[in-house]
């Protein structure tokens, strides 16, 4: 089932924070890691059977593919449960986004259907291909934090869900039914970034986030524990390097 676009929505405030108090719940960055070079910027698909290991919030997902066999290595800022995706005949799609080429990942089972979502950046394409355009927007201001240099505006977001708009806080997941099928679902960051001291200089990687995670549950089944980031970790923000002069 495929979604309309969410209009345009006014951030509203919420409660006059500074953005300290959500600044621990903004979690540290999902990564996804495959052990073979991948060609620059394009997607790959893997019709494969899936064998899993690890735990949260780190896992292996074995592809045993027609062309290769492929690991994958996720860690799951969400703490999502994906001991369930030893599937036979899923696809696994992974999508570099273009900026930072932090990679997205897409599992489906053989019925086509959509196990598990991760965005590390924002929605893109595999969400798109799932639900269409505006299955998640920004939304409600948050507060601002000052991080390595940069201030962040930090949001909650909306997500389109069969019973209607319903919020999303970083950090705080929840149950969701979209298209019939329930999901839980994290936002893991949400901010707008802006260098607080322009300088002479070049930053990579993607400075505005709106990353999150879904798995498929049954209904009535998602843990709701809120999350925290580790102190030892910092929010992720663009990299930024002084332009070097001849």
């Amino acid at each position: 089932m495929r979604y309309g676009l969410i209009g345009v929505l006014a951030l509203g405030c919420h409660g006059g924070s500074s953005g300290d108090e959500f600044a621990a719940s903004t979690l540290e960055k999902s990564t996804v890691l495959v052990d073979q070079e991948l060609p620059n910027d394009v997607r790959v698909d893997w019709p494969a059977d899936i064998t899993v290991g690890g735990s949260e919030p780190n896992w292996t997902l074995q592809l045993d593919a027609t062309a290769a066999n492929v690991t994958i290595e996720v860690h799951s800022a969400a703490h999502s449960d994906l001991s369930g995706l030893g599937l036979d005949g899923a696809t696994v799609s992974v999508q570099p986004e273009p900026f930072s080429n932090e990679l997205s990942l897409l599992v489906t089972d053989a019925n086509g259907d959509l196990q598990y979502l991760v965005e590390p950046v924002k929605p893109g394409p595999l969400t798109q291909e799932v639900f269409g355009l505006g299955l998640l927007a920004p939304y409600d201001d948050l507060g601002s934090v000052a991080v390595d240099g940069w201030n962040l505006g930090l949001t909650g977001a909306v997500i389109r869900t069969d019973g209607g708009d319903q919020d999303l806080l970083p950090g705080q997941p929840i149950e969701a039914t979209i298209g019939g099928d329930t999901y839980r679902v994290v936002l893991v960051e949400s901010f707008a970034a802006q260098r607080i001291d322009p300088a002479n200089e070049q930053c990579t990687g993607a400075s505005d986030r709106l990353a999150f995670e879904m798995v498929r549950v049954d209904p009535g089944t998602a843990d709701l524990s809120p999350l925290t980031r580790s102190e030892q970790l910092d929010i992720p923000t663009a990299t930024c390097t002084p332009y070097i002069t001849q």
